[in-house]
């Protein structure tokens, strides 16, 4: 196979999602053209949508070797380099790529995610807003922008930048799980579960957005009901010889909390319902799977009101320190 029909189909194979199957044509491609930086990049990039950033980062690598002054070599080694924990050897590589490609959204939409990674919280931001000057049309652009924004507890300022790179891509899931998960930071709940919905049909493999749907909202309660009035009968099957008189009360627990949580299920849509159903049948009789320190995490509503002024006052004290 040739390196210029190689690289079609492996692009073509990433855009559908199956970077397995692109990295076996670049392989081939590899062993009769091993010394073509774009069959190494290309590879770099399918690692990195295959989650493996180890091989990603050796792809990126070896098309740094082949074509040191080409960018995107650089930029692959960034991208890996963040995800693998070493944020001060992503920076250098993604400044590098800057360098190179002064004009390029991408090197700075991945230089602006390396600062981040190493607390430079005013030099990521100002990166992501160049990276918007370049190509005000790049999503991924605004993306990283509502991204940096988020990771810096600014929800409100991740929100419209969200929204900006949906209205120039409606189908990117992405985007639209963390507009909810942003949505719901800044205390917007009303309609989040519909977008964790639209997210997760958008892209089936999106297991964020499942994730998030199953335990937001009404699915996610139904999860806490289900878990209170199973305890209660656990329990009431313990005192059934040691005081009887109890047990009628924790059946009648079990029973109103178990009648919520039809309730709330009722609300669902029926996808949502389904996707319930099925999440629930994996979890059975695989009680590792279960999240047992759920209880712990439960905190009681003046909780939440303390927690949400605190985090208002660190936002408004990092906004007067910070004001970019």
């Amino acid at each position: 196979m040739n390196p210029e029909s190689a690289l079609e189909r492996a692009a073509a194979l990433l855009d559908l999602r199956r970077p397995q199957e692109a990295i076996e044509h670049l392989r081939r491609a590899q062993t009769v053209a091993p010394d073509v930086p774009e069959l190494h990049a290309m590879t770099g990039l399918a690692y990195l949508q295959l989650g493996d950033f180890a091989q990603a980062l050796t792809a990126g690598q070896a098309a740094v070797v082949h074509a040191p002054e080409q960018e995107w070599g650089h930029r692959i080694c960034s991208v890996a380099l963040v995800r693998l924990g070493h944020p001060l050897q992503a920076k250098q590589a993604a400044l590098e790529a800057a360098r190179l490609a002064p004009e390029a959204a991408a090197a700075h939409i991945v230089l602006a995610s390396a600062l981040q990674a190493t607390g430079d919280h005013r030099g990521a931001v100002a990166a992501a807003r160049h990276a918007i000057e370049l190509d005000p049309h790049d999503t991924d652009a605004h993306s990283t922008l509502g991204e940096i924004m988020f990771e810096q507890d600014r929800p409100d300022d991740a929100i419209p930048a969200y929204e900006r790179a949906l209205a120039l891509d409606p189908e990117d899931a992405d985007a639209l799980n963390n507009l909810a998960v942003a949505r719901l930071r800044a205390h917007q709940r009303a309609g989040i579960g519909e977008q964790f919905e639209a997210a997760a049909r958008l892209d089936p493999r999106l297991d964020v957005a499942r994730h998030n749907l199953l335990h937001t909202g009404p699915a996610g309660r139904s999860f806490v009901y289900r878990r209170v009035s199973t305890g209660a009968l656990a329990y009431a099957c313990i005192l059934m010889f040691s005081e009887p008189v109890s047990v009628p009360f924790l059946l009648l627990v079990a029973v109103v909390f178990e009648a919520i949580r039809a309730l709330e299920v009722r609300r669902l849509s029926a996808p949502t319902r389904q996707l319930l159903a099925d999440d629930r049948r994996a979890r059975r009789l695989k009680p590792r799977r279960w999240d047992w320190l759920w209880p712990f995490r439960l905190r009681p509503w003046w909780w939440l009101v303390i927690e949400g002024i605190v985090r208002d006052t660190r936002r408004a004290r990092r906004r007067r320190d910070d004001p970019v």
